[in-house]
């Protein structure tokens, strides 16, 4: 995988991903827009993406500074295919776990409910959010939410070692989560996406299913160079 390529696969682990936020964050996304019209809530839901796109820029900048210790060290094609590896692996357990048949990494959801506590607060002050700058303010607070799935894009975007890369990869990341936390922000209301384990077992099998693609992707890569 070159390092041009970097956003597409961000892209498509935040749209095939973006199942997993169904699940876990569909809460979260009401919540940030309590006292929001029905009219208005798919425009605010665009303005909480644009806050959480902006915090993902951020973070995309600094795994990229990380990763470029591991890139001068092992060359930017060895270190993109290590990346793969580990979140594949990674995908694959966390979709499994999302399903309900493992919880090996439940740690990772707790974390992320232990810390919304601390940040709920804080954006419990925007609340309201019925204006698009309050809207943009919750949602970059919660760009920094503590997610696996978030996690596994700064993995991939730690591969490129250029911080142009790293902040537009995590913008594509962000933009493949809109359209399914867009229709979580609309409907959070009337449908509870964390309580329904079919929901879940969706979820967890796209996620595992997209971490066997990053493998089949790195074989088939590996065939072609040799």
């Amino acid at each position: 995988m070159l390092t041009t390529y970097i956003p597409i696969t961000a892209f498509m682990l935040g749209f095939f991903g973006s199942v997993h936020c169904a699940a876990m964050c569909g809460g979260i996304a009401g919540y940030l827009q309590q006292g929001s019209t029905r009219s208005s809530s798919i425009a605010l839901s665009l303005a909480l993406a644009a806050g959480r796109l902006t915090s993902y820029a951020i973070a995309g900048v600094i795994a990229a500074l990380m990763g470029t210790g591991l890139v001068h060290l092992v060359g930017h094609h060895l270190s993109q295919e290590i990346m793969q590896i580990f979140i594949g692996s990674f995908l694959i357990l966390l979709g499994i776990g999302l399903a309900g048949w493992w919880t090996g990494l439940s740690w990772i959801e707790k974390l992320g409910g232990r810390f919304w506590k601390y940040l709920a607060p804080l954006a419990g002050r925007l609340l309201p959010a019925t204006t698009y700058l309050r809207a943009f303010a919750a949602g970059a607070l919660w760009g920094w939410l503590p997610c696996g799935l978030v996690y596994s894009a700064l993995v991939l975007v730690m591969g490129s070692g250029d911080m142009l890369t790293g902040a537009l990869s995590m913008v594509a990341f962000g933009m493949g989560t809109i359209p399914i936390l867009a229709f979580i922000g609309v409907t959070s209301r009337h449908v509870n996406f964390k309580s329904k384990p079919r929901i879940r077992q969706f979820a967890g099998t796209a996620v595992a299913l997209f971490g066997v693609m990053i493998f089949t992707g790195l074989a088939m890569s590996a065939v072609s160079h040799h």
